[in-house]
């Protein structure tokens, strides 16, 4: 009975079919696994690309946080600047009153 089960009087057929649809379906596992290695491998190379952009949008905000550092530092001196004018000015009208009332 196992002879036959195996699908030959020798049971050698049985045996091969099985041996050859073993294999069938390991090579679909195989060719299975191997979409998927190159799906996650694309999606790597996505996630590359775009972390790459983000490291360049990331060096552009810096850059212009940079700017305006620079600009913030030069306006406050030119602020500073004003405010050393503002006050000699004053001084001097401070001056000219107190002439002009002793005159």
């Amino acid at each position: 009975k196992l002879l036959d089960l195996a699908g030959g009087k020798d049971g050698e057929g049985g045996v091969a079919r099985e041996v050859s649809a073993s294999v069938a379906g390991l090579n679909r596992i195989e060719a299975s696994i191997r979409d998927k290695v190159a799906h996650v491998g694309r999606i790597a190379e996505l996630m590359e690309e775009k972390k790459n952009a983000i490291q360049r949008e990331v060096a552009a905000a810096d850059a212009d946080h940079d700017d305006l550092l620079a600009l913030v530092a030069k306006k406050d001196k030119e602020i500073h600047s004003l405010k050393l004018q503002l006050a000699v000015s004053r001084q001097k009208v401070r001056r000219h009153r107190t002439y002009s009332v002793a005159s």
